[in-house]
């Protein structure tokens, strides 16, 4: 995500587009919207996937991906939900 109109700055960044031919290229994107890029591993070529895509997948439910498992040991104090704020003992 970028603000206003600093997505032409990113891209043409991203792309290795001589900053003199930045001047001639505009791209733009509505608010909250996200760009994808990829790097190829092997010759790293450069590749803007999607530009200023509006559709932001719904990410999943704590409950439905069983959290409490995939982050370690349990909290003393109960589920963790955000900082602790009570001190041990």
């Amino acid at each position: 995500m970028t603000h206003g109109g600093s997505l032409t700055f990113v891209v043409a960044s991203w792309i290795k587009m001589p900053i003199k031919s930045a001047g001639y290229a505009g791209f733009r994107a509505p608010s909250d919207s996200i760009t994808t890029r990829n790097e190829d591993d092997f010759f790293h070529n450069r590749q803007v996937v999607s530009l200023g895509d509006a559709l932001h997948p719904t990410p999943p439910k704590p409950t439905d991906l069983n959290l409490a498992y995939l982050d370690g040991p349990r909290h003393p104090h109960g589920p963790r939900t955000g900082p602790c704020t009570r001190s041990p003992g």
